[in-house]
């Protein structure tokens, strides 16, 4: 993703330093920043409470905190597909859920750490995909949840899930259509 970044900025005027480092030891002083943004991402560390922490550390008193997100995750399915892929990877006795901190779980830890909380819809997507690209997403495995998927449990799922998909969808160029919601919440005036 950094590197698509790079591509994007080459040729163009920016005041951007890109820094590859982990989430949880930030290299950073405390109380550099102003703002802290984290799009899409806190679902992404195991370790998230150690992250949100680091963030705060390196925001200042009076700093904001922009966390994006969609309204709830535990559960997110957008589509038919994604929904019967957990039932089937539940039947694997495995937990599609996510790995790190899920919307819900990341404004109660920025409630517990004194923030007050304002929360606005950004955008609502409306998206139209072919049966066929959604499974060729599952066949890539270009999602996050999919790269948790033991690689034991991964393709005896996959071919669950493609027969499922041939049974209920006799066109492959059917168009499904999947709303998402994408929401921030600003966290500020923070009561240490």
């Amino acid at each position: 993703m950094m590197d698509k970044l790079r591509q994007k900025l080459e040729g163009k005027t920016h005041r951007l330093t890109l820094i590859n480092a982990d989430a949880t030891a930030l290299p950073f002083e405390a109380n550099a920043f102003d703002v802290v943004i984290t799009p899409h991402i806190l679902h992404l560390i195991p370790d998230w409470q150690t992250a949100m922490d680091e963030l705060r550390r390196v925001l200042k008193p009076a700093g904001v905190f922009i966390y994006f997100h969609h309204p709830t995750n535990k559960t997110a399915t957008r589509d038919a597909i994604g929904r019967q892929w957990r039932q089937i990877l539940a039947g694997y006795g495995y937990d599609s859920g996510f790995t790190g901190g899920v919307t819900e779980d990341v404004l109660s830890r920025l409630q517990e750490q004194g923030a007050t909380l304002e929360t606005a819809v950004v955008s609502e997507l409306s998206r139209e995909s072919t049966v066929d690209s959604l499974m060729r997403a599952y066949r890539d495995r270009i999602y996050s949840n999919m790269w948790r998927v033991p690689n034991n449990i991964y393709p005896r799922a996959l071919a669950d899930l493609e027969a499922w998909t041939a049974q209920e969808f006799s066109d492959p160029d059917v168009l499904m259509t999947s709303q998402d919601t994408i929401t921030l919440t600003a966290a500020y005036y923070w009561q240490s």
